[in-house]
């Protein structure tokens, strides 16, 4: 038999649906942390993201055997925790789904997964604080864990023109919203000498970064 390193996610859960715990073990070493970012990307709590991922490996397990092997298991995975993610909104008030205030306590710092992430978490919560959750996700996806259209299409349940129409409508409001944060940072460059004339710095202008998630490599 192959050694359980070697084999694909989708011949793993086939051996975890015939009782190979190890199989599911390794499933799981595979892909913890990044099911775990997506949930963090969504709740902005480490421990919420903790308990989901928790939930969703679970259910995951429990569910074996209705994972069909000829199809890709991210996706599927990737789909059980955005049903944890959407379950945990519907059990929660409305007005606790914001960023929780205690993540900023230099007293609570978030945990080992929550700091390696701070390298681009500025980034997509600046995204997710201007997007509907699921484009927000349909970006998240395809740029953050580069899965294909037809991959995020089968973990979120869309065709794939959806996707590509969520794709679109969340670039052009990223791009919308990061011309008028640059508009507003050239309108505040310049100074005022003492005849009134505002003298604006052009080298300000000229090094400004381009709006993100407007290009992509992959197809």
């Amino acid at each position: 038999m192959e050694p359980i390193q070697t084999e694909t996610d989708e011949a793993l859960a086939t051996r975890a649906r015939d009782g190979d715990l190890a199989a599911f073990d390794e499933l799981v070493r595979r892909h913890h942390d990044r099911v775990w970012r997506f949930l963090y990307a969504c709740c902005r709590n480490p421990h919420t993201a903790a308990d989901l991922v928790q939930e969703t490996f679970i259910t995951a397990y429990r569910r074996l055997e209705t994972f069909n092997a000829r199809r890709r298991w991210l996706p599927w995975l990737l789909a059980l925790a955005r049903n944890k993610w959407r379950d945990h909104l519907r059990a929660r008030p409305p007005e606790t789904h914001e960023l929780n205030d205690s993540l900023r306590d230099p007293h609570h710092p978030p945990d080992r997964l929550a700091a390696d992430t701070e390298t681009f978490t500025d980034l997509w919560e600046w995204a997710r604080r201007r997007l509907p959750p699921l484009q927000f996700q349909v970006l998240w996806h395809r740029y953050h864990e580069e899965l294909s259209v037809a991959e995020i299409a089968e973990a979120l349940d869309l065709t794939r023109v959806h996707v590509k129409v969520l794709l679109f409508r969340a670039r052009q409001t990223l791009a919308r919203s990061w011309k008028n944060r640059l508009n507003t940072e050239n309108s505040t460059a310049g100074t005022t000498d003492q005849t009134g004339t505002t003298l604006h710095h052009e080298a300000t202008a000229a090094t400004l970064p381009p709006a993100p998630f407007t290009h992509h490599s992959r197809p």
